[in-house]
């Protein structure tokens, strides 16, 4: 529960600072800028696809052999990772490079500048896969709480200087260099835990890469695929077919989005490891029934949250960045589809993780295709609003319905008609807040700012 806190804290003080670099960034450097920052962090996890989902399937593999306390296993998968993990430092320097010929007939930016940024980014994100072994390693031991810690102070700090930056020195360039700063930083930290308290445990061994590893990251790399195809292709069609200041629009909806979405995350984030050892430690009856407390939780949150920003999230965005960045409510109530979605998903793919069940390669293979090309075509026909519904369609078939059926059977050994019974349920409820609150609200005829305050009341 500490651990919890201290990361309800964090995410709430580099959240709310966020919203205000955000707008800063807006002001000092214009819509198109915002708009080209965005598009670049998403671009930044189709190089990140050289990972090839090695993380998931080392941490799966370190749960199992923390908890039986095998030395000579945690240490063949932790110098198996830290090589691995340095080819792809090396792999995605040179794909980041070489896509500097092409970056520009994606983002149509305005100026030059497009390419150096570029490969500030690249160099930012590479250097996180210098220390992602200890993150796996630090994971798998239960502490993730350290980790949290470093990063949301680390985060804090940059934030900070980047908002001074924007005010004072108004250059893009500053901005993105210190996103590098902030790895260092990290990487000085974890390097100093891991000596501290790994080095004398795992010896420095060069040997064969764990087959167990390479198995298990073979099938988790077809997940990963998936994941950048349906989670991070929106920023890059908008930017194609339509242009950065849509982009810069509809990622300031999904910024509050993802900002409330990251207190469930986080919060999770210190439960998987519990349910690592969980499964490892229990038999499946005592996992299914802390399985289902704790999809009892995501489901109300995912009602709470879908039901309060719907009802508000416009309202915000005008008290926050001005009435150029609002969206009509056709492209809101597609947006909130699939954040309704992504909330209640969270406990099957928790549970998946850390069961390191990957079998069912074949979804993830359909739904990365099948959000692209229904996202394209859609687009050319109804514009924004048809790359969202791409995605909405794909995730109601393959996430909402056929992903948990393979988790019940699989790993949870239960009937399927148990999770129909509970999905039902959860968006009947969701749809009946949602409703309620936003008929109640449009006869409130107040300030907008009481208006927030209201609809949090109900």
């Amino acid at each position: 529960m500490k651990n919890v806190f201290y990361s309800v804290i964090f995410t709430l003080s580099t959240g709310l600072l966020a919203f205000v670099v955000n707008r800063v960034f807006s002001e000092e450097l214009g819509q198109e800028s915002l708009g080209l920052l965005r598009l670049f962090t998403q671009m930044i996890a189709y190089l990140n696809l050289a990972e090839l989902g090695l993380g998931a399937a080392s941490t799966a593999l370190l749960y199992k052999h923390i908890n039986n306390n095998d030395n000579n296993a945690i240490t063949n998968v932790f110098n198996s990772i830290k090589r691995i993990y340095f080819k792809i430092f090396l792999v995605i320097l040179s794909l980041g490079i070489l896509s500097v010929f092409f970056i520009n007939d994606i983002a149509k930016y305005s100026s030059d500048d497009v390419y150096y940024i570029w490969l500030l980014y690249v160099i930012s994100t590479a250097f996180t896969y210098l220390y992602a072994k200890y993150i796996i390693l630090f994971t798998a031991d239960q502490q993730y709480g350290f980790i949290q810690k470093v990063r949301n102070i680390t985060k804090l700090i940059i934030q900070l200087i980047q908002l001074i930056s924007l005010i004072y020195i108004k250059s893009f360039y500053v901005f993105v260099f210190l996103l590098i700063v902030g790895n260092i930083i990290e990487y000085v930290f974890y390097l100093t835990f891991y000596r501290k308290k790994y080095k004398q445990k795992i010896k420095n061994k060069k040997g064969l890469i764990d087959v167990d590893l390479l198995l298990k990251t073979k099938m988790t790399f077809i997940h990963k695929i998936s994941g950048v195809f349906v989670l991070n292709t929106d920023y890059i069609l908008m930017a194609t077919f339509l242009n950065l200041k849509i982009v810069a629009i509809y990622s300031s909806y999904l910024m509050i989005i993802q900002f409330v979405n990251l207190f469930i995350s986080n919060a999770l984030l210190v439960i998987k490891p519990i349910f690592g050892k969980y499964l490892h430690s229990h038999d499946i009856k005592f996992v299914h029934n802390k399985f289902n407390e704790l999809s009892i939780f995501i489901s109300l949150m995912a009602s709470v949250v879908v039901t309060f920003l719907f009802n508000s999230i416009s309202i915000i965005v005008l008290l926050w960045m001005g009435d150029g960045y609002l969206i009509n409510m056709y492209t809101l109530i597609l947006i909130f589809i699939n954040v309704y979605i992504d909330i209640y998903r969270k406990s099957i793919d928790l549970i998946k993780d850390v069961s390191g069940y990957f079998n069912d390669i074949h979804l993830p293979i359909l739904e990365g295709v099948s959000n692209l090309i229904l996202s394209v075509v859609l687009c050319q026909l109804i514009g924004l609003n048809g790359i969202i519904l791409g995605t909405v369609i794909t995730n109601v078939v393959v996430v909402l319905l056929w992903k948990p059926y393979y988790i019940y059977k699989h790993v949870l050994h239960v009937s399927f008609k148990e999770y129909i019974n509970k999905i039902f349920l959860s968006v009947f409820i969701t749809l009946l807040s949602v409703t309620s609150i936003y008929y109640i609200s449009s006869y409130i005829n107040v300030d907008v700012f009481w208006k927030v305050l209201i609809i949090l009341m109900l």
